[in-house]
């Protein structure tokens, strides 16, 4: 039977840890349905002893989330293996369906890039306008409601909390947009970076010697799907494992142990297959409000374990998309800085993602704004990670993690 998942707001209970990380003036919400609630106590547990509410959205009923019992051990109404895993997969929504443009007899990107920004900037605030009381996860960009029951129920983190990290992405979806590369690139050398770029090897003619050499300079290649015509995620298991099979000799010459895959579309069949093939994935994001097949995201702003054995590193700054609100790109910093804050203090890991093309990054503006942000970063200490070694590092400590445990 399919399960009805409703919006809660967190609130701070009495006995709520001191030194337990809060942001103040964020949103703090959680899907939740009866599948990952079951134990309700036989009556409301005193004010006093009451670490943490949950609030309903729309009722505003107000209920005990963790308490203390009369014994003084804590207690909750929360499943918090089988919320996390609900989230983490996502199956708390609808799986992605194809999107309608995937039909289309060409490539969408055949379309002009500014239509493109056009199109997909109205679809947003149309599906805003309607979804106007109707909220649903992850509410809004801003949102640490899973990181706070995160550090509440303890640190199962298979990095052990050894953030905060900050990983570079770079989508390139064009052969313009890899004309830009090496420009980015150096703006990321300056204060010490290096990053992922993310390529399409069958869409456009590639420039193989553009892609070597900035892989020469110690940076790494990602695969960005295949073709970015919004079907590779929802094609039948054989048939996906003979397209990446296609393109072998690029995943051998670039070493590519990572997938991003296009316009953020992710069904289960998908990772099932990627795990054949890569390390890590990196089609998630920990806030999903722009996805073709509706609002999601893991919730978590930090690496995790699919079943599969597939490594997540969720995208948790999407650096461009506050373009398609309206926010000009001068006051992108800004917009983000309460994001920045929030991965640091959880310790978490700060995944930027930005397109090298020109309606994105690919200009002269933009790339002078991009470099405050590494500037930013850098004077914060942030410590830098390229995917594909993070994902091994994740991988070698959740084995560590699982040998020691006590048979």
């Amino acid at each position: 039977m399919k399960m009805t998942w409703v919006l809660f707001k967190l609130e701070k209970g009495a006995l709520f840890p001191r030194g337990g990380y809060w942001p103040e003036g964020l949103d703090a919400v959680i899907p939740l349905s009866d599948g990952v609630l079951f134990k309700v106590p036989m009556a409301a547990p005193a004010k006093e002893k009451v670490v943490l509410y949950q609030r309903d959205i729309v009722s505003g009923v107000l209920s005990a989330l963790v308490w203390l019992n009369a014994r003084g051990e804590r207690e909750s109404s929360l499943n918090y293996g089988a919320f996390r895993e609900a989230m983490i997969s996502e199956s708390y929504r609808e799986e992605h369906k194809r999107p309608l443009m995937s039909a289309l007899p060409f490539n969408y990107h055949l379309i002009p890039e500014i239509m493109r920004y056009f199109v997909i900037s109205s679809r947003i605030k149309i599906r805003e306008y309607f979804k106007a009381g109707k909220k649903s996860f992850p509410f809004s960009m801003f949102n640490a409601g899973c990181e706070i029951l995160f550090s509440l129920f303890g640190n199962d983190s298979p990095t052990n909390g050894a953030m905060p990290s900050l990983v570079l992405t770079h989508d390139v979806e064009s052969a313009g947009g890899l004309l830009r590369v090496q420009e980015i690139a150096g703006i990321e050398e300056t204060y010490g970076f290096k990053s992922s770029w993310n390529i399409i090897p069958k869409r456009d003619a590639i420039d193989m010697k553009k892609i070597a050499a900035i892989a020469e300079t110690g940076h790494e290649i990602g695969l960005h799907g295949i073709w970015h015509n919004n079907r590779e995620a929802f094609l039948a298991e054989d048939e996906m494992r003979s397209q990446f099979r296609s393109i072998a000799p690029f995943i051998r010459e670039f070493s590519v142990t990572g997938y991003r895959s296009p316009a953020w579309n992710r069904t289960t069949r998908m990772f099932k297959v990627l795990s054949e093939f890569f390390v890590y994935d990196s089609s998630c994001l920990d806030l999903d409000l722009m996805s073709l097949s509706g609002n999601g995201g893991v919730g978590f702003m930090r690496p995790l374990i699919l079943d599969s054995g597939l490594i997540e590193l969720p995208c948790t700054l999407p650096f461009e998309v506050p373009l398609y609100y309206g926010i000009r790109p001068e006051d992108l910093i800004a917009y983000w800085a309460p994001k920045i804050d929030l991965v640091r203090n959880v310790k978490g890991m700060l995944l930027v993602n930005t397109h090298p093309e020109p309606n994105y990054l690919g200009t002269k503006k933009m790339m002078r704004v991009y470099g405050k942000l590494l500037s930013r970063l850098s004077k914060e200490g942030w410590k830098p990670e390229l995917p594909g070694r993070l994902a091994v590092e994740v991988r070698k400590c959740a084995q560590i993690s699982t040998t020691s445990l006590p048979r």
